[in-house]
């Protein structure tokens, strides 16, 4: 694993170099840069947090802009280490009801759905465990969408509340893992 960071560094570096900036985006972060005090695992995954640590290091005296981006949805298992060379932190939350009302309005921009129709489709998707932007977007409405094209019917309200009923939110996730 070391290697492989090593590398991405590496290449991420002379493109910054090659063009004047560039971003490094390390997706499911938790993965590469568990807590070294929290791991069981082999001894090279904390050596890859450690080279991890290192190239954060060196971009301080790096002369081409270089960002690095860690996305993660568990970032309470990262190494404080990591977490302390963070310049920002961005928390995303999971929908409100407004934001919900904004998504399907989005979703059903070009139907003939009403805004009291909208409102109902926010409300059917309120739960205990909220529903994620990637729920609403990625699952209910291409399931909605799937099934009308599929049936020869209209996309719309009611493929969405069909698809609602059987799509349950995406759990919640903390340090032990995921939480219904």
């Amino acid at each position: 694993m070391s290697a492989r960071v090593t590398e991405a560094f590496t290449q991420a570096k002379a493109r910054a170099a090659a063009i004047g900036r560039a971003i490094l985006v390390i997706d499911e972060a938790d993965d590469l840069a568990t807590g070294r005090s929290q791991m069981q695992a082999h001894h090279e995954d904390r050596a890859g947090v450690n080279v991890l640590i290192k190239q954060i290091n060196q971009l301080a005296t790096n002369t081409a802009p270089l960002a690095v981006i860690m996305i993660t949805n568990r970032a309470d298992v990262l190494d404080p280490a990591v977490i302390r060379r963070a310049a920002l932190r961005l928390t995303f939350e999971r929908p409100n009801e407004k934001a919900r009302f904004a998504v399907f309005e989005r979703i059903l921009q070009g139907t003939n759905a009403t805004s009291a129709q909208i409102h109902e489709l926010a409300k059917l998707t309120e739960h205990n465990i909220p529903y994620t932007y990637s729920d609403l977007t990625d699952r209910i409405a291409r399931l909605a969408l799937r099934r009308a094209w599929k049936s020869n019917q209209p996309f719309g309200v009611g493929a969405l509340k069909a698809a609602i009923t059987e799509i349950e939110p995406s759990p919640l996730m903390d340090g032990r893992g995921p939480r219904k």
